[in-house]
């Protein structure tokens, strides 16, 4: 049991490398950080969106949380196992207020 957790929080950090990707593209593209993670799969002047609407929810089943902190920072939250946002088991993405603290 523990492993397979260890090995989808693996998965997780990974997907959520790949959304953090995706936001600093639409960055690019659009010229602002996304108003919501749901923009990352919809079109873009006409061309597809940069994620599948199924990238954005973790292995546990619950929707990745999106925040825009301003000054270059954006948040990407997985729940975690316990499927709760804001406890001691999500995983953050690298580009966020708190990863820069550490």
């Amino acid at each position: 049991y523990t492993f397979t957790i260890k090995i989808t929080v693996v998965e997780t950090q990974s997907d959520i490398a790949t959304i953090q990707g995706a936001v600093t593209t639409y960055e690019i593209r659009v010229g602002k950080y996304p108003s919501a993670i749901d923009d990352l799969a919809k079109e873009i002047d006409g061309q597809k969106g940069l994620l599948d609407a199924t990238a954005l929810t973790d292995k546990w089943g619950t929707k990745y949380g999106y925040k825009n902190e301003g000054g270059g920072y954006f948040e990407i939250r997985s729940a975690g196992p316990d499927m709760q946002m804001n406890t001691a088991d999500d995983i953050l993405n690298s580009k966020c207020k708190a990863a820069a603290k550490q």
